[in-house]
């Protein structure tokens, strides 16, 4: 059962509960901090902060010498009105240069976060497995990577930038207040502690009650997605006006219920903002009333004014701050969770480097592969399972087969044999759960999986075309790299796989084929994808269904160019359902059957051979499929068709295997 990553959060009900989630987000906070702040960003942090230090503190001191030039203005004292003026135009100064500098400071500091947040988020991405990228798609998946990316974002500009504002704000006007009028100083004091504790009850309610919310609202955008990239199947459907009053109706329904507990929340809000403001007043009051009595001059009005609003204000801020950290915290744990995921794939401390040459061979000794059949969602979270673990489920059994040097080699069954298994097993997505695939002799295990897969091309089912050039795709070219293939090298290529699209190329190479390939049909963008393994000059291919998109053809055209492609020295792994496309080009051919049935013991391979002819007389399965596609057997007799009135059983059933042969 996959769930979405976030629905698996625990909703805190009691204040325990709110506390403990109050300390996983300190958790995550500091997860973020170690891992996105550079040394150079807190370099930048600390000019900022103090920056921003002086440049509060002297805004602040505008208001203290305010008191001055109010009662320097009451006395008719110029002496103390002109040095008021000349003390505030200093404090004018100092503010203007050191809030500049605060802001380049910050400037810098963000420009580093951003950086070090792309840059680390690739690594941590791109350093799992791709075993993990397939199986874990749950939660490894770049929706959650996105949302968890944007919200980092978020939570590092409003604790660094935001946050760290407000609390200097803070500090410097309630440290003054103290300074200047100390009972003010209390008053605000014990305004922040109340206010704290409203924080907390407020956010524990919207941490229990919103989370519904937010998981249905997370529903419907999913399914509006899902529609709006399915929209041929909306439209030929004749749907469109059902999906937009259903999505309507969702939307609808869940907005009235989040509104309830929004007005809720406004009215404790109002409350809330009336005994801020009562005791602002109060303060106010207070000291309006002492310069009444005669106990304080009519300028100590000025700063108890500026700084009890200043306090206010900022306390204000830091809930705002403090509930929009809460609100991000879900998927920026589910992020980090996502994330910190260990590696299941890495190289060995002493791993070989494989080094190029004529032909590599590549073996299979009684290899098998076992999938788990419940998948985890996030490490940390509850598992959403139902019952007890299942076993693991086998899909490849005790395969063992030898690929030559230069020798290319097809692997046929039928759908869910495995053979896409043992071609991720070839690239080393996973490792075989029993046996050992070797390369030129070596482990894989113990081989750098980069030097093995720079010795390689994979062509796969679905062609994965970049948004770009069909220059771009052919070279995996970036773009600021030079050009260093010749345009003649290119063009010879893509004639040889019949990629020269005529008309369609409408600035040759540098013809821009859109996202997804979307200029292109499904088979001009499965022969991009032939020309670009080709291009890497690979001494090993893997193609997994090439031509599947193709007509015949195309096919026929591209099987040639093809075979010019491999050569004599290249080494080939060919998948396909369609067995004419490899009848010409592969020197042997390796069957596996289905693993349902078999003996822990017996082999998934049912048969090897060198040709078509010898397939059919040693392998059930191949047979069946040969029938099936009318594929022409010589020196075999003809498949017969007998009519019968008996009820029509699966063919797959009666099929008795052949001993498989040893492959040496």
């Amino acid at each position: 059962m996959i769930v979405d990553p976030q629905d698996t959060r625990k909703i805190s009900r009691t204040w325990r509960e709110y506390l403990h989630e109050m300390k996983q987000s300190l958790g995550v906070a500091r997860w973020v901090y170690h891992e996105f702040i550079t040394p150079e960003s807190r370099h930048w942090t600390k000019r900022m902060l103090v920056s921003l230090a002086i440049s509060v503190t002297a805004l602040n001191g505008i208001a203290w010498l305010a008191k001055y030039l109010v009662d320097g203005l009451i006395r008719h004292d110029a002496y103390a009105v002109k040095m008021s003026f000349l003390g505030m135009a200093a404090f004018v100064v100092i503010y203007g240069y050191f809030d500049s500098l605060q802001m380049i400071a910050r400037e810098y500091a963000q420009g580093a976060n951003l950086t070090q947040l792309k840059r680390r988020m690739n690594e941590l991405f791109f350093e799992k497995s791709m075993g993990q990228h397939l199986q874990e798609s749950s939660y490894l998946n770049t929706a959650n990577i996105e949302r968890g990316k944007g919200r980092i974002e978020q939570l590092e500009n409003m604790l660094m930038f935001e946050g760290s504002s407000s609390m200097i704000s803070l500090t410097v006007a309630l440290t003054l207040l103290w300074l200047r009028v100390p009972s003010a100083g209390l008053f605000m004091t014990l305004l922040l502690a109340s206010y704290l504790v409203w924080l907390v009850y407020l956010n524990r309610n919207i941490s229990e009650n919103c989370a519904p919310f937010d998981k249905e609202f997370r529903r419907i955008n999913r399914w509006e997605h899902e529609r709006w990239e399915k929209i041929e199947r909306v439209k030929t459907c004749a749907k469109e006006g059902e999906e937009i009053a259903y999505q309507n109706r969702s939307f609808q329904k869940v907005l009235g219920e989040e509104r309830k507990f929004w007005l809720w929340f406004i009215r404790k809000v109002t409350w809330r903002g009336y005994s801020n403001r009562l005791v602002l007043l109060g303060t106010l009051g207070y000291g309006a009333w002492l310069i009444w009595r005669g106990d304080w001059s009519n300028g100590v009005f000025v700063p108890l004014l500026m700084y009890a609003t200043k306090v206010s204000e900022s306390i204000w801020h830091i809930g705002h701050i403090e509930h929009q950290v809460n609100w991000n915290m879900p998927a920026i744990r589910t992020a980090m969770l996502t994330l910190t995921v260990p590696p299941d794939i890495t190289d060995k401390a002493k791993a070989i480097e494989l080094q190029r040459k004529n032909g590599m061979r590549v073996e299979m000794r009684n290899v098998s592969f076992a999938y788990a059949t419940e998948k985890c969602d996030l490490p940390g979270l509850p598992a959403a399972t139902n019952g007890g673990a299942k076993p693991a489920t086998a899909v490849l059994r005790n395969v063992s087969l030898t690929i030559a040097p230069g020798e290319k080699a097809a692997l046929i069954g039928p759908s869910g044999a495995g053979k896409t298994t043992i071609m991720r097993l070839l690239m080393r997505y996973m490792d075989p759960t029993s046996g050992t695939m070797l390369v030129d002799g070596h482990d894989l295990r113990d081989v750098r999986l980069s030097s093995w897969l720079n010795l390689i091309a994979y062509v796969p089912q679905q062609a994965q075309v970049f948004d770009g050039t069909i220059r771009d795709n052919l070279l995996y070219r970036f773009t600021d790299e030079p050009i260093n293939v010749p345009d003649q090298e290119l063009w010879g290529i893509m004639r040889k796989l019949k990629i020269d699209f005529g008309d369609r190329l409408t600035d040759g190479l540098d013809t821009r084929v859109g996202r997804h390939g979307i200029e292109l049909s499904g088979g001009e963008q499965q022969r991009l994808m032939i020309g670009a393994a080709a291009m890497r000059k690979p001494i090993f291919m893997v193609v997994d269904e090439a031509t599947a998109s193709l007509d015949a053809t195309t096919e026929k055209a591209v099987q040639k160019g093809m075979e010019e492609v491999l050569g004599d020295h290249m080494g080939a792994l060919i998948i396909t359902h369609r067995l004419s496309t490899v009848r010409r080009l592969c020197s042997k051919f390796f069957v596996l059957r289905d693993s349902e049935g078999l003996a822990a013991e017996e082999s998934q391979l049912e048969a090897a051979a060198c040709s078509f002819e010898e397939l059919y007389e040693i392998s059930p399965t191949f047979r069946v499929l040969a029938d099936d596609q009318g594929v022409v057997i010589l020196d075999s007799p003809q498949p017969r068709s007998e009519i019968s009135t008996e009820p029509v059983t699966d063919r797959e059933e009666s099929i008795r295997y052949a001993e498989p042969e040893s492959i040496a």
